[in-house]
């Protein structure tokens, strides 16, 4: 596949990607929107669904302009929901747990590859720990390969 073909199978989650134009939980969707189970899915996936629970309005609770009222970890989490409701082959994830406790991280992580079991996921992180959870794993110093998994 060449690069600009991936473009047009990929969806992108980034870590620093604030709640974006919607302003409550259950606008996470791209361009369509999804059946409740998808969404459901997707925010479970991302360990959203206990916190979606305790909001006041559930989906449809306000979270201001951009996401404001959200912690760094919920936008994160929100962003790799996202990622997942979009269609595609591949999801890449930036830093997807970056601020995370590690046990929350790992519990994302698997997750994200329980619900896209039938996509390719790349995900770029400085946690060596998710990477016992990849099918192969490459480390990069300085711009270069140097170590290989999997």
């Amino acid at each position: 596949m060449l690069p600009t073909d991936l473009a047009l199978h990929a969806h992108y989650g980034d870590s620093s990607a604030g709640s974006g134009r919607y302003t409550c939980p259950g606008r996470v969707f791209v361009g369509r929107v999804p059946e409740l189970g998808t969404l459901a899915a997707a925010l479970a996936a991302a360990r959203l669904d206990g916190w979606v629970a305790t909001l006041p309005e559930g989906l449809e609770t306000p979270v201001g302009e951009d996401g404001v009222s959200l912690s760094g970890g919920e936008r994160r989490r929100l962003a790799v929901a996202r990622a997942l409701l979009a269609p595609g082959p591949v999801v890449i994830l930036d830093e997807p747990t970056s601020g995370l406790d590690a046990g929350l991280a790992d519990e994302v992580i698997e997750g994200v590859l329980r619900a896209a079991a039938d996509r390719s996921v790349l995900v770029i992180t400085h946690r060596a720990s998710e990477a016992a959870h990849c099918d192969a794993a490459l480390a990069l110093e300085a711009g270069r390969v140097v170590s290989a998994q999997g």
